[in-house]
Parts: C-alpha cells; structure tokens; sequence
C-alpha cells in the first residue's frame, strides 16, 4: 500500500461503534498512514472502542488530535486509553473527551498517563464531566497544567478546592496556558481569589470564562487587582512571547451575581489598567 494522504476525519455523529473503531484503529496503525486528526464524537462508543485506539496509539506517532466527546466511554475507557497515552510513542496534542461519563478515578488514570508521558499535549477538554475535586487535584499534582496551551473544565462540579492547583500552574513563569474554561462550577469567591493570585504572579491567559462560578461583588476585587496587573505590550514586541506575559482579550463573567458594586469594582480596574478588552461578558 502506499502512503495515505488522508490528514483529517472526521467520522461524528455517526454509528460507527466499538466495531467500526476496531476497523478504523487497524488502518491507523499502518505505517503508511499520516492521520494526525482523528474525530469520533457522538458515535456511540464504549470502553472498548478505547481498547482499539490504545493500541493503534502506540503505533502511530503522527496522530495530534483525538476527539471521542459525547461517548459513554467512562473511566474504564479512559483508564484503556491511558495505556496509550503514556507510551512515549504518543505524540498527542489535543484530547477531547467532553461528555464522556468520566469521574475521579477515570481523571486519576489520565494524571498517571500524562505523569509518565507528559511532553506533548497542549489541549485538554473534560467538559460536562463529574470529576469533581478529587479527579481536578489529582490531575494537577500529577501533571503540570501549566505546560497547556487550552484547558476546559466546564461543569466539572468543582469548588474552591481545585483552584488552588490550577491557580499555581497560572502562577508558573514557565506557564504558556493561555485559554482557560472554569465555566459551571460553584468555585466562590475563595476559589476565584486562588485563580487571580497565580494570574496576578505570571499569567500567560488571554482568555479565561468563569461563568456561573458563584463569583460575588467580593470576588471583583480581586479580578481589579489583575486588571491592573496586565501588561500591554507595544506593537513589534508580541514577538518575544516567551519572555512575557499575553494581554488578556477575552473575560467572561456571565450569570454571576456581581451586582452594581462588583461592576463599579470592574470599571475602576479597567480605568487604571494597561489592558485592552476585545470581548467582556
């Protein structure tokens, strides 16, 4: 057989199931395919689909982007895929696993595979997955969060509790995370207060939603004080990336009661800050 030229596939929202994953995972693991971005979302998979994926993984370094989203794969599946994950031969950048039923002990087989493996992925989505604060702290000890360019944890049922890990990656000078999603997750003003202190210490975000997070008037004190905290670089010098931080661009704080002093709190800090806003909700 010669060489694929095929790049991308995009096979969601169809009923291909564990048995067309077998098929597809079989032509993966061909040396001649050059398959970097593979979609699976909403396919009706199970925790054997992720079996398949696991060993074809392991065989095809090319592979940069994986989406299973919206698949009742759970944490056996993920602990399967994570036999993947982890070998060095994986080369994965991007991981979707939204909707995908996975709680604390599917998170803690997913910390431990990028614990062992953790050079290459730059994109994490566990949206809309109950993984609550054990699955979050567990991920954030065991893997630098700080070395992701997007995290999504939105609807996750997280609390003030995992925001301290997340807070301290924000606060790595070697941090490149730039998106972050917390959307969804009664983290209060205590939890948001975690996230501002790493923004505040080196923060490389330039787009960070917290919408219904349970974020009060008190809770924009402290977002004034990141506010004033953000550097707006002149025009040339966007650049030298690595030696500074990302204007921030995109703030969401929709659907939290912030009420006309939290706003006030917000005005004044936009006021004395450097930064331009493109998108504020």
């Amino acid at each position: 057989m010669g060489e694929s030229h095929l790049r991308g596939l995009d096979l969601g929202y169809n009923s291909i199931t564990d048995e067309g994953v077998k098929v597809l995972a079989e032509g993966l693991s061909d040396p001649s395919s050059r398959l970097k971005y593979l979609r699976l979302q909403g396919c009706g998979l199970s925790a054997r689909a992720c079996k398949y994926l696991s060993a074809a993984m392991k065989r095809a370094p090319k592979l940069l982007e994986l989406d299973l989203s919206c698949n009742d794969i759970g944490d056996r599946g993920l602990q399967n895929l994570s036999c993947g994950l982890k070998d060095p031969s994986c080369r994965l950048e991007g991981l979707r696993l939204s909707q995908c039923n996975i709680e604390p002990q599917g998170c803690a087989h997913l910390a431990s595979a990028l614990q062992e493996n953790p050079s290459f992925l730059k994109y994490l989505d566990l949206s809309i997955n109950p993984i609550r604060d054990e699955g979050a702290i567990q991920l954030s000890k065991k893997f630098n969060l700080s070395k992701l360019h997007k995290l999504e944890m939105n609807h996750c049922e997280l609390t003030r509790l995992s925001c301290g890990g997340i807070g301290e990656a924000l606060g790595l000078e070697s941090s490149v995370l730039w998106e972050l999603n917390l959307s969804n997750n009664p983290l209060s003003d205590k939890g948001f207060q975690l996230l501002c202190e790493g923004i505040r210490k080196w923060a490389t975000l330039t787009q960070l939603k917290v919408s219904r997070c349970w974020i009060n008037a008190k809770g924009c004190s402290q977002l004034t004080k990141v506010l004033c905290s953000v550097m707006q670089f002149p025009q040339g010098a966007m650049h030298h990336l690595e030696w500074s931080r990302l204007q921030l661009i995109e703030l969401d704080l929709s659907m939290n009661c912030l009420e006309d002093k939290g706003g006030k709190a917000i005005a004044a800090g936009l006021k004395k800050s450097l930064i331009y806003l493109r998108t504020l909700k």
